[in-house]
């Protein structure tokens, strides 16, 4: 009775923060102008959008990463990139928090990058600025 209890309150958990993630993602995708947009191969796209705090990065259609790697987000401030810090998706889902203020920085890149992240891209883009 104890484990049924534990996972079902787990498994809300889990529901309410893919909620909250779909929910972020579908005000991200609806804001106004103020955003960047980036594509990549098949159905992967990506939208940087200002937040109150700075900006959220939200992407769909964003496919699997080889074992031992993760997603890498990177800023582009002109010729000068910069870690985002890395992530994962859920359904090809990702939501990322980034720290700058909109407005500082002129794209983002996504990368498949080692686990742990790496100082510069290593990969080819999966979504880049457009």
């Amino acid at each position: 009775l104890l484990a049924v209890a534990t996972w079902s309150t787990l498994s809300s958990f889990e529901t309410r923060d893919d909620l909250r993630a779909q929910r972020q993602v579908i005000e991200a995708l609806v804001r106004g102008d103020d955003q960047i947009e980036l594509s990549g191969s098949g159905d992967a796209v990506g939208r940087v959008v200002p937040t109150e705090d700075g900006a959220l990065f939200v992407a769909t259609g964003l496919p699997p990463v080889g074992e031992g790697l993760v997603y890498q987000l990177w800023i582009k401030d002109g010729e000068v990139i910069t870690s985002g810090g890395t992530f994962e998706s859920s359904r090809g889902v990702a939501v990322v928090t980034i720290e700058r203020r909109f407005g500082d920085f002129s794209g983002a890149l996504v990368t498949a990058e080692p686990a742990g992240g790496s100082q510069q891209p290593t990969s080819p883009p999966v979504v880049d600025s457009v």
